[in-house]
């Protein structure tokens, strides 16, 4: 302890102020690949109806089935962006089609992914996706599929009851494999820092896998947010021998790599290699018209694409009240994390809802409607409605927002952010955003000013604030950790919420928070890797561990000598190397 010296206070000097693993379309518009849902009938040979792949039919087909092993195994490994649930579907290939039609089956359907991962306004959310087929079952080639006594007789006497009976299409062949699909998720962001990387992931208008360039802003975004606790990891497989604890393995990953993504990566590739023919499962189903068996597709109209988007909505609706009843039973309970964060905020959420009841009889109203509505859209009667029906209640607020995503924001955890503000005769001349801070940041600070009037040409002078905080707080701690063992904490002196000290500026002495710190690092001996974090802790007890410094350096005492220095926040970062 003797060895090391005190960090300064900042607070001394503050001042308050597409090949894609989904669906895939074939001419007709019906799919003519179903990925793998947990609740939908397909298999090898079944008949079914592609408006309701949750709905089993009476069997049509006799077959002998044939498995034919894959001489070499086909394997694939990438990581895509996901703005929504459907492109999440899609991407780790649960079938969109089963998923939309099973509401209110069996109470909820399967979205293990669904429940964890959040698509919020201030996150982003990668998709790491690696599969491998092993072979295939298909019908065994010496003894061709035919129709069954019943239904080849209904054929016979009508096009249409037949396909009403049996269906208009069946599956003729699955592909066995194993599939790890691994959602990663970055919170905190600010708005200009996620645009700037969704325009790298999307600059033509398209959705899928990350290009160089954005894979390695998200690796810059995931290095620096692992360290402040703003990354959560969910992983789940079809097929294989389990991968349990293996969320938790790529969390490690994460914070204790340079190269995160990659790290990812790396472990998805090793985890799926344990994978074997032993074990695979279905993963892939490929289907094919009933027209094989000689029924006629103009017999029977078709699902078309404007009602299964309108099913899509329906269901994604439905899944929001399902997760807003959870939001709602926290309350009612007492039991969770929002009553303790943000108690009574349940009274008017929603308009016309002063207690949890009242709002718990709107949503369930509004669920009750998209039920009635999904059923009768499902029903294929021409007249039928699939448009949503009154009572959305997500419609007051500007974001259009349901409860869980309103509240999963208001709960976010704290970040430390720097902000760069250009002057003009000591008037604020502009607020640069995260992207613009990030590359005026990136600049020496005697090359700032000129970085800064890039995006305000007529300023004067510059500032840039080192902003911390969140809501909900009640502590916060300053911790510093040295290579030796020792841990330095010193309780904050600011106000609860959000603080602010200045970090540089073009007119403000050396007393600024980054010119400070380089000096108190340069005053040790020797050789020294050293990280700062601020400790938070919020009313649910919740502890945020946010890392704003990393240093590996040599000093002789009056100055450092050799090593890099880096100041990170959730928006940009300043990188010192000696």
């Amino acid at each position: 302890m003797n060895n090391v010296v005190v960090p300064p206070d900042p607070e001394d000097y503050s001042r308050e102020n597409a090949h894609f693993p989904g669906v895939l379309k074939d001419v007709d518009g019906e799919p003519d690949e179903y990925a793998y849902a947990s609740n939908s009938i397909l298999s090898l040979g079944q008949n079914f109806d592609p408006s309701n792949i949750t709905k089993t039919k009476l069997p049509a087909i006799t077959f002998l089935p044939y498995y034919r092993e894959n001489t070499s195994t086909s394997a694939q490994l990438d990581a895509y962006f996901v703005r929504n649930r459907r492109e999440l579907e899609l991407t780790i290939g649960i079938s969109g089609h089963a998923e939309a039609r099973a509401l209110g089956g069996s109470g909820r359907t399967d979205y293990s992914f669904d429940n964890t991962t959040k698509f919020t306004r201030d996150s982003v959310t990668v998709m790491v996706h690696a599969s491998a087929i092993y072979g295939r079952r298909t019908f065994d080639p010496n003894k061709a599929p035919a129709l069954n006594d019943d239904a080849a007789a209904l054929l016979q006497e009508s096009q249409q009851a037949f396909a009403k009976r049996y269906g208009s299409r069946y599956i003729g062949q699955e592909l066995y494999g194993a599939m790890l699909a691994v959602a990663i998720t970055v919170d905190g962001l600010d708005f200009s820092t996620k645009t700037d990387f969704m325009s790298q992931s999307f600059g033509k208008g398209s959705w899928g896998s990350l290009g160089g360039e954005a894979k390695a802003k998200f690796t810059a975004m995931l290095r620096i947010a692992s360290k402040q606790a703003r990354v959560s990891v969910t992983a789940r497989s079809v097929g294989g021998t389990g991968i349990a604890g293996l969320g938790q393995v790529l969390s490690g990953d994460i914070a204790s790599s340079e190269n995160p993504l990659d790290a990812v990566l790396n472990r998805c590739r090793d985890t799926l290699q344990t994978f074997t023919k032993d074990n695979a499962a279905p993963i892939r189903y490929k289907a094919a018209s009933m027209q094989d068996f000689n029924w006629n597709p103009d017999a029977f109209p078709g699902w078309p694409d404007a009602k299964e988007e309108a099913i899509q909505k329906l269901a994604d609706d439905f899944h929001s009240c399902e997760k807003d009843l959870d939001v709602v039973q926290q309350y009612e309970s007492g039991v969770g994390i929002y009553p303790r964060l943000m108690p009574n905020q349940i009274e008017w959420a929603i308009p016309g809802a002063d207690t949890a009841a009242e709002a718990r009889a709107i949503i369930e109203r509004y669920r009750t409607a998209l039920l009635e509505r999904h059923a009768e859209c499902l029903s294929g009667n021409e007249d039928s409605q699939c448009s949503l029906p009154d009572g959305r209640y997500a419609e007051w607020n500007s974001e259009k927002q349901f409860l869980h995503e309103d509240f999963a924001h208001r709960a976010r955890p704290p970040v430390v952010q720097l902000e760069v503000i250009a002057w003009k005769d000591n008037e604020p001349l502009a607020y640069l955003d995260g992207v613009q801070s990030s590359a005026v940041l990136k600049s020496a600070p005697s090359a700032r000013l000129n970085a800064v009037r890039a995006f305000a040409p007529e300023a004067d002078h510059y500032s840039v604030n080192f902003s911390y905080g969140g809501a909900h707080l009640v502590s916060y701690t300053w911790v510093t950790r040295w290579s030796d063992g020792t841990v330095q904490e010193k309780p904050g002196r600011g106000t609860l919420g959000w603080y602010t000290v200045p970090f540089d500026g073009s007119n403000v002495d050396s007393s600024d928070f980054e010119r400070k710190t380089l000096a108190w690092l340069g005053s040790h001996h020797g050789n020294w890797t050293v990280h700062q974090s601020l400790k938070f802790v919020d009313r649910a007890s919740r502890t945020f561990d946010v890392q704003f410094l990393e240093a590996a350096f040599t000093a002789n005492g009056s100055g450092i000598t050799d090593g890099t220095v880096e100041f990170l926040a959730t928006n940009a970062q300043v990188s010192w190397r000696f």
